[in-house]
């Protein structure tokens, strides 16, 4: 489970470099925060939901 979740991590840090040129730095709750903040209403509310409850189980 632990690689499941550093792929989501690492794959929503990919997008926000690309999108902002900024990686999250460790809290790993503000990782949706910046993802929203990158992608906007690009990021479905469903995913975002979803990744949030992955990273907090």
């Amino acid at each position: 489970m632990s690689t499941v979740i550093n792929c989501a991590i690492a794959y929503a840090d990919a997008l926000t470099a690309k999108s902002r040129g900024e990686i999250n730095q460790g809290d790993h709750q503000a990782v949706v925060k910046l993802l929203r903040a990158a992608l906007g209403k690009n990021l479905p509310s469903k995913q975002g939901a979803n990744l949030r409850a992955l990273l907090e189980g």
